[in-house]
């Protein structure tokens, strides 16, 4: 019976030794991030470990507990320095502009379709300026520089972070039943409900590039308080090259009367008329 226990012992020594040796091999880290969180850094450092070892998030300090070859976590190291960086300070221009008014300039503007039912517009090289302005020379650039300056609005935003580029408030009549009125017969009741627009924006600086998410929001104000809802159906992220403008618009009149005060839209019987973002963006150094 002893002879069988040492043997039995034997035996399971040899079968743990190569995960006994295999855990002797891997390195143990604990890093520390300077300006972003744990949370935020975590899927982009997995995907730097990949397979070779583990990587968790210590909630009590905020760091990162790897778990792995020497290699694997000089990787995850190498990652973190990357991206553990100090956000910068992205500049956003908007100002709301005819469209009538850049096409009478003769600007020729390369529309493409973005998510959400917006429309992004690219501007020829000799069209932009750093002022914010579209055009060329002379009275046709100083026109629009008088009629779109008071629509003009700057922000400077961390990246990472969210902004409000543009808000607005509006009056909603709600109808909810018909009633009698004397002489005047069938009449609409309802009430009145005040909605609060907002454009946010939230930049992300990839390389030469700013990534440009674009979200709108309203908050309706009705009897029971204050209902925040988002435009999910209607967000967007586009690119845009540090220091360039594009133009912003929406690709139907349906989807700019969900945010009308953010873009005015209406219909004629000759052709649909539309306001549209000027918007340029410049990273700080």
């Amino acid at each position: 019976m002893r002879r069988f226990s040492i043997l039995l012992a034997m035996l399971f020594v040899t079968l743990a030794m190569p995960i006994i040796l295999h855990a002797a091999d891997n390195d143990f880290a604990v890093l520390k991030p300077q300006y972003r969180t744990a949370e935020d850094l975590l899927p982009a450092l997995q995907a730097a470990l990949g397979t070779e070892g583990t990587i968790t998030v210590d909630a009590r300090t905020g760091s990162l507990v790897v778990t792995g070859s020497p290699a694997a976590i000089a990787r995850v190291r190498q990652a973190l320095a990357q991206l553990d960086v100090r956000p910068r300070t992205v500049y956003i221009a908007a100002q709301r502009i005819g469209a009538d008014e850049y096409e009478n300039l003769g600007v020729a503007v390369d529309w493409t379709a973005a998510g959400g039912g917006w429309r992004v517009g690219r501007l020829p090289f000799d069209a932009r300026s750093r002022d914010g302005t579209i055009g060329g020379q002379g009275k046709a650039l100083r026109r629009i520089d008088r009629n779109t300056d008071a629509s003009r609005v700057e922000v400077r935003v961390l990246e990472g972070e969210t902004a409000t580029l543009l808000a607005g408030q509006k009056q909603v009549y709600q109808p909810d039943r018909f009633a009698w009125a004397g002489k005047l017969g069938p009449v609409m009741t309802g009430q009145v409900t005040s909605v609060q627009t907002a454009l946010e924006v939230r930049p992300r600086i990839v390389g030469d590039e700013v990534e440009l998410k674009i979200m709108p929001r309203a908050t309706l104000y009705t009897a029971k308080g204050p209902a925040n809802q988002p435009f999910m159906d209607l967000s967007t992220t586009v690119r845009v090259r540090d220091g360039d403008q594009i133009l912003l618009g929406g690709v139907s009149g349906e989807s700019m009367n969900r945010v009308t005060d953010l873009f005015r839209s209406w219909e004629t019987t000759t052709r649909t008329h539309s306001d549209v973002l000027l918007v340029t963006v410049r990273i700080e150094k």
